[in-house]
């Protein structure tokens, strides 16, 4: 492949010792704050916290040499995170090895299909898809997220069977089970991490918390009142594997893999495009984006990697804090790599409300009222598709959610425009 079209070394041509200073500014910045992120994450999807580390290690570095943007920060990310818990759990219990093997297969998987749908140039379709339906999945998942979170939050064993009103009844019947040294830590550390971040996004709040937990935790041994800890991380790089394929799995898994593909690359291509201004001399193109998203997947499996996808916080943060290349996101990857041969152990004593404190507030962003306040305002029907989708999603499922809300667009919005021009919408 010539030198030139590999979009990191191109940017390298003329880079300079002032931008370097600034990639690394970035990349230690963004750096400090995916760690406890990538353990939330990991949680989250149902496989041990050092998988949210993996994940964010080699897709990291792939994209950094092959995607078109100077700014979008990979990793694991809530909204993923949660579509493959919710797909991989009703086939397999999560947290066992068998679960893991599938997250990861799910990871391979969606890595070949966004490759080969950036051959087929289909990476195009971005500009006619609803953005609409996606923030509808995206609010009603932000808050299937947070019910997630309560065992971990609550210090309560909820049933993970049971739907997300289910989830919200049990809890309120079981209310005098609440361990209040548990949701003490949530609720401070939710406290705190989000005025700090109304004052200062870029501090690393959440590294301090956590390290501040682990020294309370360990000092007091919170775990002997009931405190839940992460315990065992193990420490090293990961393990080259061969995931293991069959017919049966892929069939079953297929439903996830059209969903995880979809929203990673639909919200990753829509967060690069948001940046598009900045970057000086190269333009994005989405057909390469999908490649080098799908990439890092696929090779990111090889080495025990979820999948990843473009993170929002992660982003915005590596753009404010003034990155110029994709160096950044590779010297993000030096200090994850520190942390991996280094640092795992010292998280042992973790609490696991801390990750749930992080979890909640990396989701309440995506909860956004004012869009929904515009629809109800100037655009009744994709208020209706809106809330169609929210409704499908929160209520029945992820997958069903994405596609009832696209096919409801196509066939109510479209059919109406014909009669009646909306005076407005999120497009």
């Amino acid at each position: 492949m010539a030198k030139h079209s590999i979009p990191l070394f191109a940017a390298l041509q003329s880079y300079s010792p002032s931008m370097l200073s600034a990639d690394i500014i970035a990349g230690l910045t963004v750096g400090i704050i995916l760690i406890p992120q990538a353990l939330a994450y990991g949680l989250l999807a149902g496989v041990p916290p050092i998988y949210g580390l993996y994940s964010a290690l080699i897709p990291m570095i792939i994209y950094a040499f092959f995607g078109s943007s100077s700014f979008l920060s990979i990793g694991p990310v809530a909204v993923t995170a949660i579509l493959m818990f919710s797909s991989v759990s009703k086939l397999h219990e999560p947290f066992t090895e068998v679960y893991i093997q599938q997250v990861i297969l799910l990871g391979f998987y969606v890595g070949v299909f966004q490759i080969i749908l950036s051959f087929l140039k289909v990476g195009q379709l971005i500009k006619h898809l609803p953005k609409v339906v996606l923030s509808g999945f995206v609010q009603a998942a932000a808050i299937l997220i947070i019910i997630s979170q309560f065992s971990n939050a609550f210090g309560i064993a909820v049933p993970g069977e049971l739907s997300a009103l289910g989830a919200v009844w049990y809890l309120l019947n079981h209310v005098v089970e609440i361990n209040l040294l548990t949701i003490g830590f949530f609720g401070i550390s939710l406290i705190i991490i989000l005025w700090v971040n109304i004052k200062n996004s870029r501090f690393p709040i959440a590294l301090v918390i956590v390290a501040i937990a682990i020294l309370l935790s360990y000092y007091f041994e919170l775990n002997t009142l009931g405190l839940n800890i992460i315990g065992d991380i193990p420490r090293g790089f990961p393990a080259l594997i061969i995931p293991s394929f069959e017919a049966s799995s892929f069939m079953k898994l297929l439903p996830s893999i059209f969903a995880v593909t979809f929203i990673g690359y639909v919200g990753s291509v829509g967060l690069v495009l948001s940046f598009e201004h900045l970057q000086k001399g190269n333009r994005i193109e989405t057909n390469k984006e999908l490649f080098a998203l799908g990439l890092a997947k696929l090779i990111g499996a090889f080495f025990q990697s979820i999948p990843s996808t473009g993170s929002f916080s992660r982003t915005a943060i590596n753009v404010t804090a003034g990155a110029k290349t994709q160096i950044s996101s590779l010297i993000s990857v030096v200090l994850l790599c520190l942390t991996i041969l280094f640092i795992t152990p010292l998280f042992y004593y973790l609490p696991n409300a801390v990750l749930a404190a992080i979890i909640t507030h990396s989701v309440l962003s995506l909860l956004r009222s004012e869009e929904i306040k515009i629809l109800w305002e100037e655009n009744k029907i994709e208020f209706i598709v809106f809330t169609s989708t929210f409704i499908l999603t929160l209520l029945i499922s992820l997958e069903i959610g994405v596609v009832g809300g696209i096919l409801l667009y196509y066939v109510l919005v479209k059919a109406v425009s014909y009669f009646v021009k909306p005076k407005k919408s999120l497009e």
